[in-house]
């Protein structure tokens, strides 16, 4: 079992730890949705918030209800997500980002391997495509995010808001990305 080791390694020190998921239905119940190298994560380190819990891997089923509010063109299972609330979903064929304070999903790269392996151990990447300074931000003025939490911007970008650090805030997760979804999906 080797997971994703090279993610671990870069972004696993400062790691909200999680147990790891043993339970064989949630494994059978994703076996042909995701890739085994995925699963394989899942059993060595659940579902951890990493990099001060700046990215996290989720647990599918607690987001399936609020994926499903977001009308995606192609059925996708949400793995991760990052602590502003995007969503990390694959489709079977590539790695694709759901940009919840835009409302717009944006295809990442067709391997989800890479994608931990390459992408997110590339701190240009976090930077220039999931904007890890705002995180920074965030987390020095707010703390960390739990796994039920994200940061926001109040009010919404689609309500006018304005995506500036000092109009972050904390929230519960789930009922957040409810709301957003209600202001991008028609």
């Amino acid at each position: 079992m080797t997971g994703f080791p090279d993610f671990r390694a870069k972004r696993g020190a400062n790691r909200i730890p999680a147990p790891p998921v043993t339970d064989p239905t949630v494994l059978v119940r994703y076996r042909d949705r995701l890739p085994a190298s995925l699963l394989e994560e899942w059993q060595i380190s659940g579902w951890a918030g990493f990099q001060q819990g700046f990215l996290w891997l989720t647990d599918p089923t607690a987001l399936e209800p609020v994926l499903s509010r977001w009308k995606l063109q192609k059925p996708a299972t949400c793995f991760g997500r990052t602590a502003f609330g995007n969503l990390f979903l694959w489709d079977g064929e590539a790695v694709h980002c759901l940009y919840v304070h835009e409302g717009s999903p944006v295809r990442i790269m067709a391997s989800l391997d890479m994608f931990f392996e390459l992408s997110l151990c590339d701190d240009d990447f976090l930077e220039d495509v999931l904007e890890m300074s705002m995180f920074q931000e965030a987390f020095n003025r707010l703390g960390p995010v739990a796994s039920g939490e994200m940061y926001t911007f109040v009010p919404a970008l689609a309500l006018g808001g304005q995506k500036a650090g000092e109009n972050v805030q904390k929230v519960r997760m789930c009922e957040q990305l409810l709301l957003l979804s209600q202001l991008h999906v028609r």
